[in-house]
């Protein structure tokens, strides 16, 4: 919402910074001209003032020759002899009124010349001046825009900066997430090479235990069957005296046997024994891989 409010002002600023930098290109363009206009109407001005100097020059001697002709005839007045001095002196004042007079008429063209050249460098002053009147104003539309759009353009470049920075932490949670994600993986390949390894060798040691249970099963089948053996034989020494003699062998011939049995069921029980407690802590660990891997499981 701050940055669609601000958007208006900072282009009305940004549009007046543009129209100083328009104002300012025209006004180069106008002053380029500047240097020669002004050249050249200072030659024409310089022409003019040799002229006019030329001009007065010849007015000087024109006058000169008129008092020179004065001078003659006030002294010849009643000498006819001086009379050469006169025609002398009055050759030479027309001789500087012609002079004068065929310079005169060149004179104007080179004052409209000096006053064209003036007035067209005026003209291109005038121009310079119009521009530069219209960067000043340029530049105080542009200050006074910008003072509008100052604290929008500030706010705007704040809320730009904050969203920049919650990006850039947005995209450093990102990359911490894929390595999470990545140590996940690697985590769950060991934990699941460990349960395949645990459940491979649980049938191995269910084997065991079952194999050893049968045997101990057997043993004690072979013991039950010599124990009633024994019974029928103290059975018989009860009945009669002779078979109770026989019975008597055939008791003290089991009872030898007895221990031999006694020790492999014992060897039995002591294999069950220990392969039993194999085989549970076997199966708390695969039950806790199993645990542990589906904790690692994303929730």
């Amino acid at each position: 919402e701050a940055t669609a409010k601000a958007a208006a002002p900072v282009k009305a600023a940004d549009e007046k910074k543009a129209a100083i930098a328009k104002a300012e290109a025209e006004l180069a363009a106008a002053q380029k001209p500047q240097a020669p206009l002004k050249a050249a109407a200072d030659q024409k001005a310089a022409e003019l003032k040799a002229k006019d100097a030329e001009i007065a020059k010849l007015n000087a001697e024109v006058d000169a020759a008129q008092r020179g002709l004065n001078a003659a005839k006030a002294v010849a007045i009643g000498k006819p002899d001086m009379a050469a001095m006169v025609a002398e002196a009055q050759k030479n004042l027309d001789a500087k009124k012609a002079a004068h007079a065929t310079a005169l008429p060149a004179l104007n063209p080179v004052k409209q010349a000096a006053q064209a050249a003036l007035n067209t460098f005026n003209a291109s002053n005038g121009t310079v001046v119009a521009k530069e009147k219209l960067v000043v104003q340029a530049k105080h539309a542009a200050e006074a825009a910008e003072k509008a759009a100052a604290p929008l353009r500030s706010k705007k470049q704040q809320i730009e900066g904050s969203i920049a920075a919650q990006q850039k932490t947005l995209t450093e949670k990102q990359s911490v997430s894929g390595g999470i994600e990545k140590d996940f993986a690697a985590q769950s390949q060991v934990v699941n090479a460990a349960i395949a390894a645990a459940k491979a060798a649980q049938p191995a040691l269910e084997k065991a235990l079952a194999d050893a249970t049968a045997a101990k099963d057997a043993g004690q089948k072979i013991v039950d069957a010599k124990a009633a053996e024994v019974g029928k034989a103290q059975g018989t020494v009860e009945a009669t005296k002779k078979s109770r003699a026989d019975a008597e062998a055939a008791i003290a011939a089991a009872q030898k046997e007895i221990p031999q049995r006694d020790k492999s069921i014992a060897e039995i029980k002591a294999e069950i024994a220990r392969i039993t407690p194999q085989l549970e802590p076997q199966r708390a660990k695969v039950k806790q891989l199993q645990d542990q891997y589906l904790a690692m499981l994303p929730k």
